[in-house]
């Protein structure tokens, strides 16, 4: 049986591809570039080799570089994230899902949404936000 390092290399190079800040590292996409040549080097040292396990390890790197978007892509249309404006003031209407908490200078609620608006015409959307009133002192 062939240990499962290198599949896990080989997928986290795939991983470390497909981040922003391995662009800007010292050495563009080294470190993916040594993780996935760990990882080959790796398979190479164990027995036996079959051509089945060689296309599982050459396939761990484009679903490894895919992997970061899959939250963007699963998310419902009308989830709250896709409709997320920060810093900007917005009138929000729902539900409370529980009992506000109180502390000595907030309140944080725990509002189950189904619109948002910010400066025109609500929209229609699902997910949970909470939201902390800060007291005046």
């Amino acid at each position: 049986m062939t240990p499962l390092l290198p599949y896990f290399l080989v997928y986290l190079s795939g991983i470390l591809a497909a981040l922003p800040a391995s662009q800007n590292f010292l050495f563009p996409y080294f470190l993916s570039l040594a993780t996935a040549v760990t990882g080959a080097l790796l398979f190479t040292q164990s027995r036996p080799k079959r051509f089945v396990k060689a296309m599982v390890l050459v396939l761990l790197f484009p679903l490894g570089f895919s992997a970061p978007g899959w939250q963007d892509r699963l998310r419902p249309e009308h989830h709250i994230w896709n409709h997320l404006q920060g810093g900007q003031r917005a009138v929000v209407v729902g539900w409370l899902e529980e009992t506000p908490a109180v502390f000595k200078d907030k309140v944080r609620y725990r509002v189950r949404l189904e619109q948002i608006a910010y400066t025109g015409s609500p929209i229609t959307v699902t997910g949970t936000a909470r939201i902390t009133h800060h007291k005046d002192l």
